[in-house]
């Protein structure tokens, strides 16, 4: 509804390490509405660096697929949640894994709801603060366990049929990091990299713009919209200033077809 009255043409849902919003949401949207692009957001590992891969235009008929390659990831992730919960509460902090749960009752969770039970419990004043504190990783509280590989993920996305984008790469290295990337990748690189994104500055999407050209990667852009969780960030729009043409979505939806057939 959000995105239909803001009259955008497109809008992905792409939930971290999950497939299980996906039935919900192609089904929540209009046909007369913004297209649905069915995705999701793979945390995985470059070297010692975290890398956040997009697969985009997932047919369905690779859900199953991807759920199952997900699983091991994601009772590693939630055994992160649980020490670093029981961690907290050995340190004297009122946290622990089950009232995480009781706020929570999902299968899945991952820092922010930590973060939200420390600003409940009145540890921290806010998120920000929460992982500024005790979140950041490699801390005292939290130790992320091995992701999945960047270039595996990379092409298991490409034999699902979807299509892969480096999803906001200037928040995890600069330009020439990320140029040594793809070139390390060779012809495991990804099909598309973010240019636009919620907080990318003009100067951050000339630098981005040079990047794709170069590498010969599709355009890709998003808000990275998380509701209140990031309240600063609104949809479609990101801090403001963000706009992502509509060809953007044409173009990785025409590769995906292309994959597809």
């Amino acid at each position: 509804e959000q995105a239909a009255s803001l009259g955008l043409t497109s809008v992905a849902l792409a939930d971290h390490n999950t497939v299980g919003g996906l039935t919900r949401f192609m089904r929540a949207m209009r046909q007369d509405g913004p297209e649905a692009v069915a995705g999701v957001e793979f945390s995985t590992q470059w070297q010692d660096t975290e890398l956040h891969l997009l697969g985009l235009f997932l047919p369905e008929s690779s859900w199953a697929a991807i759920d199952k390659y997900l699983q091991t990831h994601i009772e590693k992730k939630e055994m992160d949640n649980r020490r670093c919960t029981e961690r907290l509460q050995n340190a004297g902090y009122p946290v622990s894994y089950e009232l995480l749960c009781r706020a929570f009752p999902m299968p899945l969770h991952n820092r922010m709801h930590i973060a939200r039970v420390l600003v409940d419990q009145g540890i921290c004043s806010s998120t920000k603060e929460a992982f500024a504190t005790f979140l950041q990783k490699g801390g005292t509280y939290y130790y992320q366990s091995e992701r999945p590989s960047f270039l595996n993920t990379v092409e298991l996305i490409r034999a699902w049929g979807g299509v892969s984008v480096w999803a906001h790469p200037l928040l995890q290295m600069d330009g020439p990091g990320i140029r040594a990337v793809l070139a390390q990748a060779g012809n495991r690189k990804p099909d598309g990299i973010e240019t636009r994104y919620g907080t990318y500055t003009e100067v951050d999407e000339t630098v981005m713009d040079a990047i794709a050209r170069e590498a010969g990667l599709l355009p890709s852009g998003g808000s990275d919209y998380h509701g209140p969780n990031k309240p600063a960030i609104a949809l479609g729009s990101g801090e403001g200033r963000l706009s992502v043409p509509s060809a953007y979505a044409a173009a990785l939806k025409q590769k995906a077809l292309e994959r597809q057939k």
